[in-house]
């Protein structure tokens, strides 16, 4: 998600403490975002691999 440059002047106005807590749960939404795709791409590999396999069989 795309930050607009308003909303980095809200972020720059809020208390360190805050403004450190918006970013861990940033960071956090981020590497959910990237475990998701890891999944997806591991599920990828293992059925082209399944696809590839049962070519080579026929």
């Amino acid at each position: 998600m795309q930050v607009t440059e308003k909303e980095l002047e809200l972020l720059e106005q809020l208390p360190d403490h805050q403004r450190i807590r918006l970013l861990e749960e940033r960071v956090i939404d981020l590497e959910q975002t990237l475990l998701e795709i890891r999944d997806n791409l591991i599920l990828c590999n293992s059925l082209n691999a399944d696809v590839t396999k049962g070519k080579e069989e026929t």
